[in-house]
């Protein structure tokens, strides 16, 4: 899928696809870790319920 890098703020962004974000369990406000991997972004789901460390570091 193409899509398009958008202005948000002083920052960048990309709308995620409802498809994408139900396959992943994703909705609003869902924590993700963002990781830069061979100049590619790769987003990952976090399940803040099984670490809870995580969790501390939100706060």
């Amino acid at each position: 899928m193409l899509t398009k890098i958008q202005k948000w703020g002083n920052s960048f962004a990309i709308r995620i696809p409802k498809t994408f974000t139900s396959e992943i369990n994703l909705e609003k406000n869902s924590v993700i870790e963002l990781s830069l991997i061979d100049k590619q972004i790769l987003i990952k789901p976090i399940d803040i319920e099984k670490d809870n460390k995580i969790f501390y570091l939100l706060i």
